[in-house]
């Protein structure tokens, strides 16, 4: 990593969801990447929406 560019480790946050109705839906998967001079490091989870996933979301 280009210590120019970013000088701290950065990290990146992804959250899925079950839906874009944040009333409705919520959050099945988080997922971080960290990036920092030393490379790249992955870290995830599932989470129990506890609800049923629709079709569309499942495939």
């Amino acid at each position: 990593m280009n210590t120019l560019l970013a000088p701290e480790p950065l990290i990146f946050v992804d959250l899925e969801t079950s839906g874009a109705n944040f009333a409705n839906d919520r959050i099945i998967e988080i997922g971080l990447i960290e990036v920092d001079q030393s490379g790249t490091r992955e870290w995830s989870v599932l989470v129990n929406p506890e609800r049923p996933l629709s079709p569309f979301i499942t495939a």
